[in-house]
């Protein structure tokens, strides 16, 4: 193999690393953000419960 081809192998890899690395960061974010809303989906409903039971 010339170095050429090696070179341009190499780089290939790095780009489908990159994508590869890119995708999974955005997954993550979207799961994350998902976590995010389920947190305060709960914290409000706590947070309305011991509001009404301290009311009564």
């Amino acid at each position: 193999m010339s170095d050429e081809n090696e070179h341009n192998l190499k780089e290939e890899m790095f780009r489908s690393l990159l994508s590869i690395l890119d995708d999974f960061d955005n997954v993550t974010v979207k799961e994350l953000n998902g976590m995010k809303d389920e947190v305060i989906g709960i914290k409000y409903s706590i947070t309305s419960s011991i509001n009404h039971s301290t009311s009564l």
